[in-house]
């Protein structure tokens, strides 16, 4: 059983400038729950402004269900994610991503993916992965600073084996 909610709204301004709003944004089932809340500010033009909010929490325990049994895909473990911000349409690209203002976070507990039929096996416990603005100063010219989207990830322990060709174990990373 899925349950979803939305609240939506839509105006236009006095300018002709259309707004949308998606004040809830609920999807929920057995291992999942999504809640967010998301606008777009004038967008009928090239470059309308996006602000989100959302926390996505999953129990891959339960997510697993959902999975055909024929495929033999065990998972188990806690997913949790959450992104704040807003940015500019122009700025959802590779070259531009620097220039949005968006905090997220994922973190994983006691993960654990097996997949037999490709020998692959996954555990990551004590996930923390950040991602944000930040400023850097040039080396080559300290009066100088740029910014960048950086992405930070930590991990008490991981391990990944794929068959008998590779075997990656780490540990306070």
């Amino acid at each position: 059983q899925i349950r979803m909610r939305l609240t939506a709204d839509a105006e236009s301004g006095r300018n002709g400038k259309i707004a949308i709003s998606l004040k809830d944004i609920a999807i929920h089932t057995e291992g999942l729950d999504l809640n967010a809340s998301a606008s777009a500010d004038d967008i009928l033009s090239e470059d309308p402004l996006i602000k989100v909010d959302g926390r996505l929490e999953t129990c891959l325990d339960s997510l697993v269900r959902f999975i055909p049994d024929t495929l033999d895909i065990q998972a188990k473990g806690v997913i949790n994610a959450h992104i704040n911000g807003k940015t500019r349409l122009s700025a959802l690209n590779l070259y531009n991503f620097s220039s949005a203002e968006l905090l997220g976070e994922v973190t994983g507990e006691k993960i654990f993916i097996n997949i037999p039929k490709d020998t692959l096996e996954v555990m990551i416990d004590g996930l923390a992965v950040n991602i944000g603005p930040e400023e850097k100063t040039s080396r080559i010219d300290s009066t100088k600073s740029f910014r960048l989207m950086g992405i930070t990830a930590e991990f008490e322990k991981a391990g990944m084996t794929y068959g008998s060709a590779l075997s990656l174990r780490g540990e306070s990373m």
